[in-house]
């Protein structure tokens, strides 16, 4: 009985060994956790009253909108939605991250411009990098610029 119990730890301990092995590190994955939420600027006319500045640096929610985080090396897109609290939760692999805005979005955010604008779907809005852990609580916090379609933005910032 002993014989058969120091057998079967070897071959059971060769089996781990064999299937740690074939495990590479970049195939490795993190659940990323988070909320995302979004300020605004004042964007031009008259000299805002402290108020309304204080409105603008104050974090608002993204509520149940879809981003997308795209892998700097490789380009490989993962999209995520958040709720109606701002959080999401996905799972992705290591590496550099850039967050980007995306076509769906939801009218409860008022960000001040248009998000269907081209100049605004191509912004990098937020960055992360995933190294070799299992669990990752990040908040997007994304600076909202003022319209980047709007072609006199420039007169009036």
């Amino acid at each position: 009985m002993k014989i058969f119990a120091i057998l079967l730890l070897i071959v059971s301990s060769i089996i781990t060994f064999y299937n740690c092995l074939g495990q590479d590190e970049s195939e490795l994955k993190t659940v990323l956790k988070g909320n995302v939420s979004f300020t605004t600027r004042y964007c031009g006319g008259a000299r805002p009253s402290q108020e309304i500045l204080d409105r603008n640096k104050t974090s608002k929610i993204y509520k149940n909108t879809t981003f997308k985080l795209i892998n700097s090396s490789n380009n490989k897109e993962y999209l995520f939605k958040t709720d109606s609290l701002g959080n999401f939760s996905l799972t992705i692999k290591k590496g550099m991250y850039n967050l980007y805005p995306t076509l769906i979005f939801s009218d409860e955010n008022k960000i001040g411009f248009d998000h269907k604008c081209e100049k605004w779907q191509v912004t990098n809005i937020g960055e992360i990098t995933i190294g070799n852990i299992k669990n990752i609580n990040h908040n997007f916090i994304v600076n909202c610029p003022c319209d980047p379609c709007d072609p006199d933005i420039k007169k009036r910032q």
